[in-house]
């Protein structure tokens, strides 16, 4: 005997096949808007890994850069160990450096002359200081935020008089393709800050001695320089260079302490 299906028994079959169609429908709306988000993440952690690499590779160049810079004997303003220095280490376009009257830098147990890099080029850059040589400290100047560091934000963050801004003044970053970075070195022997907790400011203890900050940056420059978009990652970097005449610095070898920044 022959079965006919009827009017409603079709339209359940109806019904149920477009049911399970728009579950199927909502599942692959789900796993395509789950491999977006991943893939978005996945995304956004590889421009992170970029900005920290070219940050990175800014700590490099500006180790590079003050190895490289001109060396010079500093006077003293004592044979004490916790004289300060009296030579401003400034390179004038003549090739030499101003040297106030005072006692040579010499080791305390070789007594052989010490040697420290310049503090300021006779270009008028500043070893270390990459992209970042005519920034001035001081919040009446471009540290505007007052961290003792350029800085550039990713978004208009910062706000100078009311008018909103991605990065302080007087910031050239080095950039190629969609990468970026500046750097900009503090020379403990010259900075007129007590650095290593000592009791005594720009001695003996604290020549070759600097604190490097690094920003790369990827995704967040142009043709022309700057935007306010991409990510940003800052290193903090501590160095102790060795004297070239092999005088053994104080506290040992060479220091290097690696800080992320905001």
């Amino acid at each position: 005997m022959q079965m006919v299906c009827t009017g409603p028994a079709r339209g359940s079959a109806l019904l149920i096949a477009m049911v399970v169609v728009l579950l199927l429908a909502g599942l692959c709306t789900l796993l395509v808007g789950e491999m977006s988000f991943r893939a978005k993440r996945v995304e956004i952690d590889l421009e992170d890994m970029k900005a920290f690499e070219a940050a990175e590779a800014g700590i490099d160049a500006a180790l590079h850069d003050i190895n490289s810079s001109p060396v010079y004997q500093p006077y003293m303003e004592s044979i004490s160990p916790n004289a300060k220095v009296k030579s401003d280490g400034v390179l004038n376009s003549l090739g030499s450096i101003t040297m106030f009257s005072g006692v040579p830098l010499v080791g305390p147990s070789s007594n052989k002359p010490l040697t420290v890099h310049v503090s300021k080029k006779s270009d008028g850059s500043k070893p270390g200081c990459l992209g970042t040589s005519n920034w001035r400290p001081g919040t009446s100047l471009d540290d505007k935020d007052g961290n003792g560091r350029p800085t550039w934000c990713s978004e208009r963050t910062l706000n100078f008089n009311g008018v909103a801004a991605y990065c302080e003044p007087n910031i050239q970053p080095h950039h190629t393709g969609h990468v970026a970075f500046f750097t900009y070195a503090i020379d403990w022997f010259q900075d007129g800050i007590d650095n290593d907790g000592d009791g005594a400011i720009d001695d003996r203890n604290e020549r070759n001695k600097y604190t490097v900050y690094s920003t790369g940056i990827h995704r967040g420059i142009s043709q022309n320089g700057v935007t306010e978009s991409g990510k940003v990652v800052t290193i903090e970097v501590i160095v102790q260079a060795m004297d070239r005449d092999g005088e053994q610095l104080p506290h040992g070898a060479v220091e290097i302490q690696i800080k992320p920044r905001p």
